[in-house]
């Protein structure tokens, strides 16, 4: 029978298709099959419906989960508007997805998944962990100087958690200052931001960036004007290396600690007359303070 059905395999590749075979027997009673029957033997005629070809169907390729099209990964290929019918139509995303599209500009997105982010704890989540960086979402937006993903954040009372340890340089209106951003901290301060909160200083910051308009809207609202940063530098030193006198005296006005040790050289006097400051070191005259122990 296996050589029955090879011959009517090879028969079904040839060009012409048969339906007649030819069933016979030899001399030695070996039964053979062939499509044209011999001569002068007895033959018994098979009748065999063959049917139509089978259509060969393309199998379905279905598509590997490395491929498949994600919010992040739309993002990173620069395709917005793609990353925004993915959030639409209800495709998962966390953290990640928010901070990329904060850091690079993707706010269109970024409205989008606040849109959907309508859980009550959502927005505390948010605050309280960190996307990238150490930075929560309001953070990096600062960081980023993403002014319209900060609008955003603001819209949907998403803010810094400013109960938590803040590491250096990371609380939001240093990270203005860092930028050199009047306008962001502006913002920030309207939305209640606390301008020394938990031993910040976003003024130091300020005045050792050379910002002096930022340091006045920070003095102005209270800024702590005793609170040193990092390595022991004061408002008031940067105040006087910067030669700015107008800092200076709102620092005094506000109750600055004029006779704290600074910059290696003694009280703010001493650290005037070292740097050259004639001017500045005359105001702190007038202002009672007195040369002692300068080095």
């Amino acid at each position: 029978m296996l050589r029955f059905f090879t011959i009517v395999s090879l028969l079904f590749l040839q060009t012409d298709l048969y339906s007649k075979i030819y069933k016979w027997t030899d001399e030695n009673g070996k039964v053979h099959y062939s499509d044209k029957p011999p001569p002068s033997k007895k033959v018994e005629q098979l009748n065999l419906k063959v049917n139509e070809p089978i259509k060969t169907v393309k199998p379905i390729q279905q598509r590997s989960w490395r491929n498949r099209p994600t919010i992040f990964k739309e993002m990173e290929n620069n395709n917005e508007a793609a990353a925004i019918s993915l959030i639409r139509n209800e495709e998962e995303f966390n953290i990640k997805e928010m901070a990329f599209a904060t850091k690079h500009g993707f706010n269109n997105a970024l409205e989008e998944m606040l849109k959907r982010s309508e859980s009550r704890e959502f927005p505390e989540y948010l605050e309280r962990h960190s996307v990238t960086e150490r930075l929560n979402l309001l953070q990096a937006a600062v960081r980023y100087d993403n002014q319209k993903a900060i609008t955003l954040l603001i819209e949907k009372d998403i803010r810094f958690f400013e109960e938590r340890r803040t590491y250096r340089n990371h609380h939001p209106l240093e990270l203005a200052a860092e930028n050199n951003r009047v306008d962001i901290a502006q913002m920030l301060i309207d939305m209640g931001m606390d301008v020394s909160a938990n031993n910040s200083n976003p003024l130091r910051k300020a005045l050792y960036s050379g910002n002096f308009e930022l340091a006045r809207l920070l003095i102005a609202h209270n800024a702590n004007v005793n609170s040193k940063g990092f390595k022991g530098g004061s408002a008031l030193k940067y105040a006087i290396k910067g030669s700015h006198l107008p800092t200076v005296k709102m620092l005094v006005d506000r109750g600055v600690d004029l006779e704290k040790y600074i910059g290696g050289a003694g009280n703010s006097l001493c650290y005037a007359n070292k740097l050259g400051e004639e001017e500045i070191a005359d105001f702190l005259r007038a202002s009672g303070v007195r040369v002692r122990e300068c080095r």
